[in-house]
């Protein structure tokens, strides 16, 4: 399974790089108010691992040989599993609207994000959601906000191995007319 958290930090450097932003907070990150400055953004992932509801789990048999002397082979089973993330970048202050749109261009161009995607070889891009108002009131005043969410598809194949019997003999006695039989393995 591919760890977000590790994802999240090589994008963070992407991102900031990319758009220039002068302070760009982690999800997992907790500044103290004194250290925030505007503008700023903030990406963290708001659904991990989100299975989609009629996600099709594709399963694959096959007989390999065994890694135990005594057998000839097992049998591995292969799924491929293809869950969803979805990760919400907002944006703090006035005057932001070009961050947003950087960012958003980083998403939407082939030659940037669409590239780090591939070479990171697990992750597509799926949808990138239309950018919002997200002002919030913060107890006396208003906050200015911008956002959007990128939902990102990862590719995971799981492995199992499943020990087999591969001889049984089943031998059968009459002792005093009842059938007795005896199972060896």
């Amino acid at each position: 399974m591919i760890n977000l958290d590790d994802f999240l930090d090589n994008l963070y450097h992407e991102i900031k790089n990319y758009t220039g932003m002068p302070q760009l907070i982690l999800g997992s990150d907790d500044i103290p108010i004194e250290e925030m400055v505007y503008p700023r953004g903030k990406m963290n992932f708001i659904l991990k691992y989100n299975p989609q509801p009629r996600q099709s789990i594709i399963k694959t048999r096959e007989v390999v040989p065994s890694p135990e002397t005594e057998f000839d082979s097992d049998i591995e089973y292969t799924y491929f599993l293809q869950p969803d993330a979805t990760l919400s970048l907002n944006f703090y202050g006035e005057d932001i609207s070009e961050y947003v749109n950087m960012a958003r261009q980083w998403f939407l161009i082939d030659k940037l994000g669409r590239r780090y995607f591939d070479s990171y070889g697990k992750c597509v891009i799926k949808e990138i959601t239309p950018t919002e108002n997200r002002k919030t009131f913060l107890e006396t005043d208003y906050e200015d906000r911008q956002g959007f969410d990128v939902i990102l598809g990862f590719s995971e194949k799981v492995k199992i191995i499943e020990s087999t019997i591969e001889i049984l003999e089943i031998s059968q006695e009459i002792r005093n007319g009842i059938d007795e039989y005896e199972l060896d393995i």
